[in-house]
């Protein structure tokens, strides 16, 4: 870290390996590289009926998108009932949780 300038880092990503366990997971686990391409890019959604279903419904979710926000009034609240209400509220799918890193704690 001191040698590469990076004494305040707190992550650091090597984007060959992480593509590589991509294409690794993706041969032990049929589509979970189209899943992961998909989460972090939407189109726009059509209004088009095709006769296939599953055409249909992949199109209907490459029309999500994945946004990060703040939720610190449920702070403490119970996981389950967190995701019941977001998709109660407005269809919202909670898949994660991100927690602020503290060096204090210990893990």
């Amino acid at each position: 870290e001191i040698l590469l300038g990076l004494s305040n880092t707190k992550l650091v990503l090597c984007v060959e390996q992480y593509k590589m366990e991509l294409v690794a997971r993706s041969c032990k686990i049929k589509g979970f590289l189209v899943l992961v391409l998909n989460l972090f890019k939407s189109f726009g959604s059509s209004s088009k009926v095709y006769p296939n279903k599953w055409l249909n419904e992949y199109l209907d979710g490459v029309g999500m998108e994945i946004y990060a926000v703040e939720l610190n009034s449920l702070r403490g609240k119970e996981w389950g009932r967190i995701v019941k209400a977001a998709y109660a509220y407005n269809g919202s799918l909670l898949i994660g949780v991100r927690t602020k890193f503290d060096p204090k704690v210990s893990r």
